[in-house]
């Protein structure tokens, strides 16, 4: 599920616009064995901050979409919740074509509106 931009839902009238943070739900990414959170697409075990586990990447539009955050969702179990920065160089196309992935596993790919500026 494609959330929120800067200004709301992007929908089709509302496009997501390159260089700003969008929000995904997400299931699928592995629920943490210990208590854990997400720095620069990193799971780090709450213990231990240096030794990054579990990489989290992303493809906007074929670019490289920074994870500033993948967490699992507060109150909720499976989902979680994936900020991502959209490549500033996307270009306007109805359907930009979105992945997520961790480790070897890609995510299904997920379509939205992007409006370059």
């Amino acid at each position: 599920m494609l959330c929120c931009a800067g200004t709301g839902m992007v929908t089709q009238s509302n496009p997501a616009v390159p260089g700003e943070t969008i929000i995904i739900y997400a299931t699928g990414l592995g629920l943490p064995t210990e208590p854990a959170h997400f720095r620069g697409g990193f799971r780090y075990p709450a213990n231990e901050q240096t030794q990054p586990v579990d990489f989290v990447s992303s493809l906007a539009g074929g670019k490289t979409a920074n994870v500033l955050l993948a967490s699992p969702l507060p109150g909720s179990v499976g989902i979680w919740e994936v900020q991502l920065e959209l490549n500033s160089g996307l270009p306007t196309d109805t359907n930009t074509q979105l992945t997520i992935a961790q480790n070897i596993y890609v995510s299904n790919v997920v379509t939205f509106p992007v409006k370059a500026p």
